[in-house]
């Protein structure tokens, strides 16, 4: 049963919160051309903090707060907002959830002992096998040659 987070999000937010869904919803419409300098972080209460991509942009925008919370009150219709905190953040390029980047493995190659190789041959699994081959190689610890 496939639940849309659209239909969803309105059920679970008061009455009260409307207007921080509306800030949300309408940021980039807000902002106007900021847009691609800033991103809000955070609505706690009567404030809001906003990320900022260049630690240049955070004094500028600091001696515009006062515009900016005319501006975001103005398009909610009431004075929500008193303050506006500002703090300096990296620009995403991706979604959040798609952030991290696959390791690259180096393939090495793995020395089994005698008895290690008997172990192995008991077991039927295949499995199996990989995985304690695996578990073996990782477990290996390099040691010096002797007499080099």
């Amino acid at each position: 049963m496939a639940v849309l987070l659209k239909d969803l999000v309105p059920l679970v937010m008061s009455a009260k919160d409307d207007w921080r869904a509306s800030l949300l919803k309408n940021w980039n419409e807000i902002v106007g051309s900021l847009k691609t300098r800033i991103r809000l972080e955070k609505v706690t209460g009567d404030m809001i903090i906003i990320g900022v991509y260049e630690s240049h942009w955070m004094q500028e925008l600091y001696l515009l707060s006062s515009v900016l919370i005319d501006s975001v009150n103005d398009f909610l219709g009431k004075p929500y907002i008193k303050q506006i905190r500002f703090k300096l953040v990296e620009e995403r390029t991706s979604p959040r959830f798609n952030t991290y980047e696959k390791k690259k493995f180096v393939q090495r190659e793995i020395t089994l002992t005698n008895e290690q190789k008997k172990a192995l041959e008991k077991i039927t699994d295949f499995q199996l096998k990989n995985a304690l081959i695996e578990f073996w190689g990782k477990c290996q610890i390099p040691y010096p040659k002797k007499g080099g």
